[in-house]
């Protein structure tokens, strides 16, 4: 009996196509896919260290058409004799045209060459439609199919390359009804099924993914991530200031590669089912404009106090709020009046606990309607190449605690109210994406502690264990007793104060963080931490919290104004390696001296570098000193000469060599 094994990456590309001819004949075969981080231990084992492969019995065929037209050789789908078959490979080789250039587009590495592809790819792909459409009409006999009316392999090719056209153009047949006929026929005859997790789009998301609690490119690189909050608590729901060319370029210059930006219910569904599709459009725009400067967005549903009917901004739309049972008693109670009430007080109003509560208890079918909210975000922004993930909710409360005073425990909370709507809501976002990151966040002050009470509940990632990959538990700090009790005026932290923060409660919420992850898996990510007004409470909090995440290996957000607090900027712009092409070991640098220190291990196999940014706010002029022990060398990046670029000194490294650690050392020019 004779056997099949495919071996490629984990995506469409060149393989498909046998894929789709093993599935429209029903030819069983042993799909083997790579993850691409995993490929260089395997290439060797391949004839030319390259696939698509294919064993047949023994045999090794190479290069992907010729794979393909083997196969069809085999399936009777490369025509019934010599002029049908050399007028299916007509058809085939001018699609393969058309596949080359999307696999040069996917294979650049450098952003700058990447988009002049793109731009070159779309400027020709109507001429290429056309050509197909020309072939089409001389081959077809009058009808649906491509060569004589019969079935063959090129019709399975084209409806393969028709999927990455109307990614790339949902118009792009719009002009050619005769290809549309083809697709449409191909959907009627056979059952066409996408046979691959991960799709190659012209645009995609941000194509990272998590491994050992970290989160790395398709290269196998740790990324790390500096990055700011923008949120607009009303209308027009979005920041203005992310529509600023000039703005995001500074944004870029202090080292920002991450923004999570407010995704608003409210604006997005201003009445039930009536989606906003100017604002959408407007998110999209601020998309472009950080991903023209390399800087990566999480879409954040982001809610505080819930209601403007509860004190607060709409972060539910005012007519689900209103879609509720009223609480029993009226805002603000228990409290009297809202003089002198503060954000946690508001919280603490029976109006706002019993709204949540309302919320995850799906009363007047607010889990779907939630759902709804999300998955038309995630079909609007799926394919943005800067997308890294969707927060499901920003701060979420624990619940009526009036009915259940045991929600505040955040443990009780986290497993009671928390991961069934997070369930749910991943499950409508994986609907439509189910690549993309999911962050997910428990009661804020879920994370200092563990275990079934005081931890944060979670028994799993949102999706389940199959999601560790594609989950980020998501979380905030900012000190209880400064929250509780702030410190006036300019004055600094109280000894005792900056005990419990810096001391105490600092390092038992990473640790813990990190407790968690080990138990859940996924990665974690610090959203938000800062709250910086200039105040040199604030200033110090803010410096602890940069040097703790440097320490624990942590991507961060920094909240509050980036642009109006120079004290802030001057401290969020420092020195940190963006990607690691290895296992990092550890990562500081020293505010006061300028003194930045990475050590990794080195992974001889990836082939994309390590890259440290060094803001030219610390270092005006390149005015630093950077060395690199032996097993390195390094490079400036010519595309942008505030990134270092550090590789493998093969002069004194192999391949063969056991894990070597390279260690870069960057500090002030004396």
């Amino acid at each position: 009996m004779s056997t099949y094994k495919l071996y490629y990456f984990n995506a469409r590309g060149r393989a498909e196509i046998s894929r789709l001819i093993f599935a429209a004949v029903g030819q069983k075969f042993e799909d083997v896919r790579y993850a691409f981080r995993d490929w260089p231990a395997h290439k060797a084992e391949t004839p030319l260290g390259q696939i698509p492969v294919l064993e047949f019995n023994g045999i090794k065929i190479i290069q992907s058409t010729s794979i393909a037209r083997f196969l069809a050789k085999q399936f009777h789908l490369a025509g019934r004799d010599n002029a049908e078959q050399a007028k299916v490979e007509a058809v085939a080789d001018t699609i393969n045209d058309v596949v080359s250039l999307i696999m040069s587009i996917r294979g650049e590495q450098n952003e700058n060459k990447k988009q002049e592809l793109l731009q070159k790819f779309s400027n020709a792909l109507p001429q290429h439609v056309r050509n197909l459409d020309v072939l089409a009409k001389m081959y077809s006999n009058g009808g649906y199919f491509f060569v004589d009316n019969q079935f063959t392999w090129a019709d399975l090719f084209f409806y393969d390359l028709g999927e990455t056209i109307l990614q790339c153009d949902p118009n792009g047949l719009q002009n050619h009804p005769w290809l549309q006929r083809n697709r449409t026929q191909m959907r009627h005859t056979f059952v066409i099924v996408s046979l691959s997790l991960l799709i190659l789009h012209c645009y995609g998301s941000a194509n990272v993914h998590v491994s050992d609690r970290l989160i790395v490119d398709d290269s196998g690189r740790v990324r790390l991530y500096h990055g700011a909050n923008f949120v607009m608590k009303g209308p027009p729901w979005y920041p203005p200031e992310l529509l600023d060319p000039v703005k995001v370029a500074n944004l870029s210059q202090l080292g920002v590669n991450f923004i999570r930006l407010g995704m608003m219910w409210a604006g997005v569904e201003p009445q039930p089912q009536q989606y906003n599709v100017t604002y959408l459009n407007v998110m999209k725009q601020i998309m472009e404009l950080l991903r023209s400067y390399d800087i990566v967005v999480l879409l954040d549903m982001h809610q505080d106090l819930l209601s403007s009917r509860t004190g607060s901004y709409d972060g539910i739309p005012a007519w689900l709020y209103d879609r509720f049972p009223p609480p029993k008693h009226p805002y603000p109670w228990p409290f009297k009046s809202t003089v002198g009430m503060n954000w946690f007080d508001i919280y603490l109003t029976e109006a706002c606990s019993h709204g949540f509560q309302c919320l995850y208890d799906n009363v007047a079918g607010a889990v779907e309607s939630m759902s709804n909210f999300w998955r038309q975000v995630a079909s609007t922004y799926k394919d943005q190449p800067n997308l890294i993930g969707y927060e499901i909710i920003n701060e979420p409360w624990a619940g009526n605690y009036f009915t259940n005073p045991t929600l505040f425990l955040p443990g009780i909370a986290g497993a009671t109210n928390l991961q069934p709507l997070y369930e749910k809501i991943a499950k409508a976002i994986r609907s439509v994406d189910n690549d993309t990151l999911i962050f997910y966040e428990p009661v804020t002050w879920g994370v200092r502690l563990n275990g079934k009470y005081f931890g944060t509940g979670f028994t799993h990632v949102p999706g389940g264990d199959d999601y560790r990959n594609r989950s980020v538990l998501s979380y905030h700090y900012y000190c209880i007793i400064l929250s509780v009790i702030p410190v006036p005026g300019n004055e600094t932290i109280p000894v005792f104060d900056r005990l419990l923060c810096d001391d105490v409660e600092g390092p038992a919420l990473f640790r813990s963080v990190q407790t968690d992850l080990q138990q859940l898996g996924g990665s974690a990510f610090l959203t938000e931490f800062g709250g910086c007004d200039g105040s040199q409470t604030c200033d110090e909090q803010l410096d602890w919290g940069l040097d703790a995440a440097d320490q624990f290996l942590q991507s961060w957000a920094f909240w509050g104004d980036i642009f109006g607090h120079t004290s802030a900027t001057q401290r969020i712009s420092r020195v940190y390696a963006r990607a690691i092409a290895g296992t990092p070991v550890s990562m500081q640098y020293i505010a006061k001296e300028r003194l930045f220190y990475l050590a990794y291990y080195v992974d001889l196999t990836m082939r994309q570098p390590t890259e440290i940014f060094i803001p030219p706010l610390q270092f005006p002029s390149q005015s630093y000193n950077l060395t690199v022990n032996a097993v390195l060398k390094w490079s400036v990046d010519p595309t942008n000469t505030n990134i270092i670029l550090v590789e493998p000194n093969t002069k004194y490294v192999k391949r063969t060599d056991p894990p070597v650690i390279g260690v870069v050392d960057i500090r002030p020019k004396a």
